[in-house]
């Protein structure tokens, strides 16, 4: 009519089941509904993503929506997500309802359930006047990861709830949750408790802790002005601590494919700030001693590890080991150039190394073919220390390594042309 429009058949996408009216009587009104099932994920996220994103992703939508803006207005929805999965995600469904009007929407009975069971489920609130407005609450009861990720490398069971809230513009989001036997890729925690709460301008750490047996003790608490989402500093006078204690060469024996077998003793106590818009190490110590590392050829023993943090500086009391015959040596100094290693506000000083007469038995990358050794010393020039300068983007090696007993390639990557230099000498 003159004062009002009505559609009878839209078709978007090969969305067919659309239908809306707007009139201008009395002032502008409208409404739409929508009700369309079985959407596939994989033909609306190439409008959004890469192709090869969109192609990973599976499962439909089912979507009933109904609005209209009389008086308050009137909102109704059922939003339903039908085996969704992506790359090594198992497969998910989840259901949502809405119920509201033009001033506020509640979320109820939203779930998230695998093919094992249910895995979350999502209550919450969004004001949408007079200004935005949400409160999420998410709930899991014995939550297996084991049912998210099929690919084995991330198992265990999470149990907790998060909140997340948006007022006066200011969000906020707080983590609750506690672990039992996580697992990922190599790495293992028996017991893990992780309670966090993330504000615009502050990190609160009410308690993080990572245990496993003998191997790790850890534990965070504190706060500091830091936004770990968007990774920006709001200097201020607070501190996080952080406590650790256990065995790291066993963590790292199990982490790597190198190693064979690992053992050691080690403490760590270290207090982060922020200042100057960047991170602070204001002081801590780390302690390693009876370290012990197995390769397939060779052994690392007696290593001890000493260093000391104070006002952003790292001194290195002592760091040495012994691999058969030979011992390996290293400590820092500071002369206050541009040539200091800095992590942050860290300064880390130029690096010392050195070994005895007797060498140690090594592989270098690109230097040596692949699965040789040869005995390296190492050694100075104008002293006994071979110097590392920084900064870490352009790396300055000052000193010598005498190799013996080993084959040396040079120029570096160029094994496949010896090969084919020896090749061809054995044809003429």
């Amino acid at each position: 009519t003159l004062d009002s429009l009505q559609t009878t058949a839209v078709s978007l996408n090969d969305l067919h089941h659309f239908e809306g009216w707007i009139s201008r009587e009395n002032g502008i009104k409208y409404g739409f509904k929508i009700y369309e099932n079985k959407i596939k994920l994989k033909e609306f996220a190439k409008y959004f993503a890469d192709y090869y994103t969109a192609n990973k992703l599976h499962g439909s939508v089912d979507l009933a929506i109904l609005y209209d803006n009389f008086g308050k207005g009137y909102f109704s929805g059922k939003i339903g997500v039908n085996n969704f999965k992506y790359d090594n995600v198992g497969k998910i469904s989840a259901r949502l309802f809405l119920d509201g009007n033009n001033r506020e929407i509640a979320i109820s009975d939203c779930s998230f359930i695998s093919e094992d069971g249910l895995l979350l489920n999502v209550d919450g609130t969004v004001k949408l006047q007079p200004n935005l407005e949400l409160e999420i609450i998410g709930k899991s009861d014995s939550m297996q990861l084991e049912n998210i990720f099929l690919d084995n490398r991330i198992s265990g069971d999470l149990t907790g709830e998060f909140l997340l809230i948006l007022k006066n513009r200011q969000p906020l989001l707080k983590l609750d949750y506690h672990g039992k036997k996580i697992k990922f890729n190599d790495f293992k925690i028996d017991s893990l408790r992780v309670n966090v709460t993330q504000s615009l301008e502050k990190l609160i750490i009410d308690d993080i802790y990572a245990k496993t047996k003998k191997q790790l003790n850890l534990t965070v608490d504190g706060e500091m002005g830091y936004n770990f989402i968007t990774r920006k500093h709001y200097p201020d006078s607070n501190k996080i601590k952080i406590n650790y204690g256990g065995d790291l060469f066993k963590l790292i024996n199990k982490q790597s494919n190198y190693f064979t077998a690992g053992s050691s003793s080690c403490k760590l106590e270290m207090q982060l700030g922020v200042k100057e818009n960047e991170l602070s190490f204001e002081n801590g110590y780390f302690q390693l001693k009876k370290g012990t590392l197995q390769t397939p050829q060779n052994k690392i023993e007696d290593t001890e590890i000493y260093f000391q943090i104070d006002d952003d500086t790292l001194k290195i009391d002592k760091f040495n080991f012994k691999m058969g015959d030979g011992k390996f040596y290293l400590k820092n100094v500071f002369d206050g150039s541009e040539t200091n290693f800095k992590f942050g506000l860290l300064n880390i000083g130029k690096i010392l190394v050195r070994t005895n007469k007797k060498g140690l038995l090594l592989h270098i990358p690109e230097y040596m073919p692949e699965n040789s050794f040869g005995n390296v010393v190492i050694s100075g020039r104008a002293s006994k220390y071979l110097t590392i300068s920084g900064p870490f983007e352009n790396i300055y090696f000052e000193g010598d390594l005498t190799f013996s007993n080993g084959a040396v390639i040079y120029p570096p990557n160029t094994e496949n042309l010896l090969k084919l230099f020896n090749v061809t000498q054995e044809i003429e």
